[in-house]
């Protein structure tokens, strides 16, 4: 959803997001039971049906509007609801037998799961002694279509029965199927609070949140009501009403206003792949060419960046770019991101393949009283200099080609030297909308690229 006078019809929300505006209420109610520290670290646990993704974030307090940074890398895995299924549905075929199992087709088992197996699953409890599977009519029907009866199959087995058309399951059965889902959450919840410290909250969101039987485990390991001592390993647990739409509650407040996320730092550092003078104290001399003999030489594929990592980004940048040559038709820009900020280049040095060792025994021989070139003795000079020239070029990612044609003005025969090329920007929400002008006429282009550079967001719906 997004408001009438937005200018785009989707407006991407990032999830780690939606749950902190959606749990705002509760996040300032820990933070006053804190004694209003300048900084509060919680966790975000999204637990969803495939995967579990846990995210880390710290309120800043210290300013009138609340920051929120990401403090750790998003983590998880394929640790959903879809495993404690998966568990459950073996159950039922280990129930009814090998045969009959392989003779179901697997719309069948989809439906079990549907229809009766996701609600008994939401129902368990740290204290239930029995789950009941309810809504088993075609899983009945599937079973007697083929000779055999629900009922019959489970008189022998213990601590299952089957009462008015429900299968009655002892509970430490139904448990079983919880482990493994169970155990990977809180060893992944554990290495985080170990690694990062401090945490003093965790949001529970996300549809297997509603099982009570997972909350009252990760309260057990991880909850304490004294969670203001400071114990790296011990939270405030907080799960919202409706945790599984805690999200889409809070991606609908952003759509509606956006202006409740007001600034991000960057993940990454961007910037344009350009060419500029060369300079013999800073540059290596492999990336030296000759781009018009009329200029000096040049460096290429140098990583101009306008964003560096942990740097606030502005909703908007603009930058001029001219071309290289007067006669030139168009302009191609690259724009690349890069996680360091000590990336220089977006390609690295060009080295050509070695030639065959027979090859390179008689080019020794003939060159051994061969001072070398100026070039490559320049160039072992400046590797020397700089052991780490050209670092981390393969660190860079291309997220758009830009080419933007370029005009003539009607009555000239050729550019002005000086007419640039805009560039703007726009990094308002969470896709990078880009617009490119040439200064002297033509259409204005626009290009869309995704991104993921939130480690901070700036929201001011929380009075300080």
């Amino acid at each position: 959803m997004c408001p009438s006078n937005s200018k785009h019809e989707i407006v991407i929300e990032l999830e780690p997001e939606g749950a902190a505006l959606a749990c705002r209420d509760k996040l300032m109610e820990a933070w006053r039971d804190l004694s209003k520290p300048d900084k509060l670290r919680y966790m975000v646990v999204d637990c969803g049906g495939g995967t579990v993704d846990i995210a880390l974030h710290d309120l800043d307090m210290t300013t009138k509007v609340l920051m929120v940074k990401e403090v750790h890398q998003p983590t998880g895995g394929a640790w959903g609801g879809r495993v404690v299924d998966s568990a459950i549905v073996s159950f039922f075929k280990c129930l009814v037998g090998d045969r009959v199992a392989s003779s179901l087709p697997n719309r069948i088992w989809t439906d079990l799961v549907f229809d009766s197996i996701e609600e008994a699953k939401l129902s368990i409890r740290d204290d239930s002694e029995y789950v009941f599977f309810e809504n088993l009519f075609v899983f009945c029907y599937a079973l007697e279509q083929r000779g055999v009866s629900l009922a019959e199959l489970v008189k022998e087995k213990t601590g299952v029965k089957f009462i008015r058309g429900r299968l009655r399951v002892e509970v430490k059965h139904i448990k079983q199927c919880f482990q493994e889902s169970h155990n990977s959450i809180e060893q992944e919840i554990r290495k985080v609070l170990v690694k990062a410290g401090g945490v003093r909250c965790i949001l529970l969101v996300g549809g297997y949140c509603d099982s009570p039987f997972l909350v009252k485990r990760i309260q057990e390991k991880f909850g304490d009501h004294d969670y203001t001592q400071g114990n790296d390993l011990r939270c405030r647990i907080i799960k919202p009403d409706n945790c599984g739409q805690a999200v889409l509650k809070g991606a609908v407040m952003y759509g509606q206003n956006p202006q409740l996320i007001q600034m991000r730092l960057s993940r990454y550092a961007y910037g344009f792949d350009t060419t500029i003078r060369y300079d013999s104290e800073v540059h290596d001399p492999r990336r030296m060419v000759r781009v018009d003999r009329c200029r000096p030489m040049q460096v290429q594929h140098f990583f101009s960046k306008f964003i560096k990592v942990g740097q606030p980004m502005m909703t908007y940048y603009e930058k001029k770019f001219l071309p290289q040559l007067e006669d030139q038709k168009d302009i191609t820009l690259r724009l690349y991101r890069s996680a360091s900020n000590d990336v220089e280049f977006t390609q690295p040095v060009y080295t050509p393949p070695a030639p065959p060792q027979s090859s390179m025994e008689n080019l020794h021989s003939e060159s051994s009283g061969d001072q070398g070139s100026s070039n490559d003795s320049s160039a072992d000079a400046f590797i020397e200099r700089n052991s780490s020239a050209g670092l981390d070029e393969d660190a860079c990612e291309e997220l758009m080609e830009i080419t933007v044609p370029l005009h003539t003005p009607s009555g000239s025969c050729k550019r002005h030297r000086t007419a640039a090329i805009t560039i703007r920007l726009d990094f308002s929400d969470t896709l990078i909308h880009v617009t490119a002008k040439d200064s002297q006429g033509g259409d204005e282009l626009n290009f869309t690229a995704e991104y993921t550079p939130v480690v901070d967001i700036s929201t001011p719906f929380i009075p300080i």
